[in-house]
């Protein structure tokens, strides 16, 4: 669905509501939807360089952007998802790769760059882009749950034409219940597609 006609049709819930107010809700919810269910995840193989550390991931899903690293592991070597504070702590170089830290939306940097060229094979969380004009239309049999979720968002700010604290409880449950919906399917199976990768120096 477009963001346009999503938005338009949130804000007939909320009167006096900005329609930018209500568009930012929607993508922040539908975001927080993805990191919470983990419904868009891929695996990709990426190939990497020798001497190189960073990469540079296109996903092939329109309107979607790497958020998170669940795993990864070149051959039968697991490589450690860390966060930048732990990264900017060890000592870069070149060997076999143990860490894997994501640096961007869309970028990761293996630590201590490879010292051979490999494939390096990793699962990712998607979410939709910032600069999407819609959402993916995998997340289509959950956009109410995701609107419910913008709605008990809005309705929660105190003193506010659109305020309204049943709203804010009704929609909360019906949000939580196609989170719940959708971690349940999350573990039935997951995507699998093949991402354009790029080395990044």
């Amino acid at each position: 669905m477009l963001l346009t006609e999503y938005t338009s049709r949130t804000a007939l819930s909320l009167q006096g509501c900005p329609v930018f107010v209500v568009k930012d809700a929607l993508q922040d919810t539908a975001e927080m939807f993805c990191r919470e269910t983990r419904i868009l995840r891929e695996t990709i193989d990426v190939p990497i360089v020798a001497g190189t550390d960073t990469y540079t991931l296109y996903p092939n899903m329109s309107d979607a952007a790497v958020a998170e690293t669940l795993f990864a592991r070149i051959g039968d070597d697991h490589i450690e998802p860390i966060t930048p504070d732990i990264a900017s702590r060890l000592i870069a170089g070149t060997g076999d790769p143990e860490f894997i830290e994501q640096t961007a939306s869309n970028q990761i940097r293996l630590i201590p760059a490879p010292k051979a060229d490999a494939t390096l094979r990793v699962t990712v969380i998607l979410t939709p882009s910032l600069t999407s004009a819609s959402l993916p239309s995998a997340l289509d049999q959950w956009r109410e749950g995701i609107r419910h979720g913008a709605i008990a968002r809005l309705v929660s700010i105190p003193d506010q034409p659109w305020s309204n604290a049943q709203t804010a409880s009704t929609s909360s449950g019906l949000y939580a219940a196609a989170v719940r919906d959708a971690q349940t399917k999350s573990t039935l199976g997951n995507r699998k597609v093949t991402l354009r990768v790029q080395s990044s120096s």
